[in-house]
């Protein structure tokens, strides 16, 4: 990932065996690949000549060391503005990228773009999530968030602690349920219910119920 702004960037280098984490890359500023066309695959070759490589400081400080002769490169652009480099790196010995792998790699961009998306829409998910739950964390009542398939995905201390007795409602196989079949099934169409509200053209009043404790205590 870049360094962009107070974001430091961040590294993942492996070849073989080996594999090392770098929280920043040091050598980024003199990359030849800087300012690339976005989600465009190039080489050294389309960017600069050989002299011009063999002179640059990115080669003579870094690349040279690790014997690294050849890159193949792609800037990949995600939907929040970030952008995250893939390099391909060979020794001298192994030649220049062939036209094959090149075209490897620019049928693969759709695909690493799509799963980067997806990866960011999830971390967003779950920032969102963590809001709703320390909100609800201060709170009396019990709140169960649950996804768009009705499985829950966070409750609150109170709501915990009430699913942990299982005294009248429960979660079962990831699901919220009532234990008493009529309660249940009162239950389940009002969360069918909750969850297509949303993509009604009109708006509608939610309904409440009341759901019978094995304990004999008070309705939840």
């Amino acid at each position: 990932r870049d360094p962009n702004g107070e974001n430091l960037g961040w590294v993942i280098s492996a070849t073989g065996s080996r594999a090392e984490v770098m929280p920043y890359d040091p050598y980024a500023q003199w990359s030849p690949f800087v300012g690339i066309a976005k989600d465009s695959v190039v080489t050294l070759q389309d960017v600069m000549t050989e002299a011009e490589w063999h002179a640059c400081r990115y080669y003579t400080e870094w690349c040279k060391g690790v014997g690294i002769e050849h890159i193949l490169a792609v800037d990949i652009s995600t939907d929040n503005g970030c952008s995250y480099g893939l390099r391909i790196t060979r020794a001298g010995a192994a030649g220049a990228f062939e036209q094959r792998l090149r075209d490897l790699v620019r049928m693969l961009v759709p695909h690493l773009k799509r799963v980067l998306n997806l990866q960011l829409n999830l971390h967003r998910d779950r920032q969102v999530i963590s809001l709703y739950g320390r909100a609800t964390a201060q709170l009396m009542m019990g709140v169960v968030i649950l996804d768009q398939t009705g499985r829950m995905i966070e409750a609150n201390p109170a709501a915990t602690t009430i699913l942990n007795v299982g005294d009248g409602i429960r979660i079962n196989n990831g699901a919220l349920e009532a234990v008493y079949a009529n309660d249940n099934r009162k239950l389940q169409r009002l969360i069918r219910d909750a969850l297509l509200s949303p993509r009604m053209a009109r708006t509608s009043m939610m309904e409440g119920m009341s759901i019978t404790r094995q304990s004999g205590q008070l309705n939840w």
